[in-house]
């Protein structure tokens, strides 16, 4: 009998899992702290965009794994454009 493996990278709201995020980040070579020192932050700040809604981290993750902010973090956008509006 075949087995597969089945994992989920979305969560419930539709974001990507922090596991995959950080995979992604390592696979380009970065980590929260390289990546947040390169871009003159503390060695842990870029972890704030992973809790919670910050668009200057959340856009630097996305540059350093080659995928949109939004494509990421779909659940933050619709407040986004709402705020805005």
């Amino acid at each position: 009998m075949d087995q597969q493996t089945h994992f989920q990278i979305r969560k419930d709201n539709g974001d990507l899992k922090d596991e995959f995020i950080l995979a992604a980040l390592k696979s380009s070579g970065w980590t929260y702290s390289t990546l947040g020192e390169a871009h003159g932050l503390g060695k842990t700040t870029l972890r704030n965009a992973i809790r919670s809604n910050w668009p200057k981290g959340e856009d630097i993750i996305a540059a350093a794994i080659g995928m949109p902010a939004d494509a990421i973090w779909p659940s933050r956008f619709p407040r986004r454009e709402a705020k805005r509006g």
